[in-house]
Parts: structure tokens; C-alpha cells; sequence
């Protein structure tokens, strides 16, 4: 049986790892960590591949994705799915039809973005490896 004293330690102990892990997933995800305790059907998990986005976005980096952007503006970062596959570029542009995207390493614009085909806003790239153990923790993964 535990006297009192070691019993204090223990739960001390206990308490000062829980905060000690929550306070590591907020300094290395930041505003989402804290998004996503209290919302957590709003944001995404999605890897970077290629190297359209490159060097700000690289191949095997963490993407959160906000699923519930409220204001898209030019210099914001969506992903939205072409063809296939899932996009993250930077938008350059905002037109009736939908948004010109562009990715940073492209030379060219790609074709127009309606709503209809966004999944939402990259909100943090994280690409060091103990953020990217954490970030699995919280996130759903998209593939």
C-alpha cells in the first residue's frame, strides 16, 4: 500500500505528464491543436507531395487543413480536389467563375477552382518529426 506521500508523487507525476504532452502539441500545432479539442470534425490531415509548393511545402510534410474556411483571400493556401487528386496551391486570384491557384514552384496558373471543389484551407505545415507523431494523435488522415 502507497503511503500519502508517495501517492501525491504519483498523481503529481501523472498530472505533470498530461500537461506536459498538452503543451507540447500546442507550441508545435499551435491555434489547430486548440481548434480541434473543441472542433474535431473541423480540420484534415493531408501529406505534401511533389514539389509545386516547394520550398514553403515539402514531399512527406504535414498539411492541417481547416475544412470550414470562412474567408478565402489571394495569398491563402487551399486544397481542393482535381482530376483525382487532392491540390494545395496558393490562391492568386478571385474571379466569379471560382479562384486561380497557382503553385509557388509553377510557372503557370492551373484552371479555375469553383467551391464546389474545395476541401479547405491549409492552416499549418508541419514537418519535423515529433510534430508529426502528434499531429496523427489529433487528426484525420487523408489519402
Amino acid at each position: 500500500m502507497y503511503k500519502q506521500s508517495n501517492l501525491h508523487k504519483v498523481l503529481f507525476l501523472g498530472i505533470a505528464v498530461v500537461i506536459g504532452f498538452f503543451l507540447l502539441s500546442w507550441l508545435t500545432l499551435g491555434e489547430c491543436f486548440i481548434l480541434t479539442i473543441t472542433l474535431q470534425d473541423h480540420y484534415l490531415l493531408g501529406v505534401g507531395e511533389g514539389t509545386s509548393m516547394y520550398p514553403l511545402i515539402k514531399p512527406g510534410d504535414y498539411l492541417l487543413i481547416d475544412t470550414s474556411p470562412e474567408d478565402l483571400k489571394v495569398g491563402d493556401i487551399i486544397v481542393y480536389y482535381y482530376q483525382g487528386k487532392f491540390v494545395g496551391h496558393r490562391i492568386i486570384g478571385i474571379t466569379d467563375e471560382g479562384y486561380i491557384t497557382k503553385g509557388d514552384n509553377n510557372p503557370q496558373p492551373d484552371p479555375v477552382v469553383k467551391k464546389s471543389m474545395i476541401i479547405g484551407e491549409i492552416d499549418k505545415i508541419v514537418g519535423n518529426d515529433l510534430s508529426k507523431k502528434i499531429a496523427e494523435l489529433y487528426y484525420v488522415r487523408v489519402k
